[in-house]
């Protein structure tokens, strides 16, 4: 939704920076009060409020979201550890059996094992814990066979 927003937005603030000075008749040179139009730098600081609060809204709304997302999915790699239950982005579900710098091997059925990137896992479904250790190979034969 953010990126659409940005989308969208793009061009309706060029549209804004590039369009010449409106001027109605009271404000152009010829207006019997003597009043000349704005200069350049005249309308660029009335606009610059306009822009300040603009860049404000997108750094809230599109740039400040992303980096928390970012920074929470760059934790729960950091933190994963042998057996834990994931799902890849494929949507290839397995255990954490070894951990490498960019890899993690994950068993995903009996003596079937296969290398992904870690960056390639989407979610934690279940974090290990000792006593899963021993009851989690019982839970998945059972499931099988029912």
């Amino acid at each position: 939704m953010t990126q659409n927003m940005m989308r969208n937005a793009a061009p309706l603030l060029m549209a804004l920076l590039l369009a010449p000075p409106c001027l109605d008749a009271q404000t152009s040179g010829a207006s019997p009060a003597g009043r000349q139009a704005p200069s350049l730098w005249e309308g660029l600081f009335s606009m610059l409020p306009m822009l300040v609060v603009f860049g404000v809204v997108m750094y809230l709304f599109a740039i400040r979201p992303q980096q928390k997302q970012e920074r929470a999915r760059r934790e729960m790699l950091d933190n994963l550890k042998k057996n834990d239950r994931v799902v890849t982005a494929g949507g290839l579900h397995g255990t954490v059996n070894v951990i490498r710098n960019d890899t993690v091997l994950l068993t995903v059925a009996d003596n079937v094992q296969l290398k992904f990137n870690k960056s390639a896992i989407q979610t934690v479904l279940k974090k290990a814990a000792p006593e899963d250790e021993e009851s989690a190979p019982q839970q998945d034969s059972s499931e099988r066979s029912s």
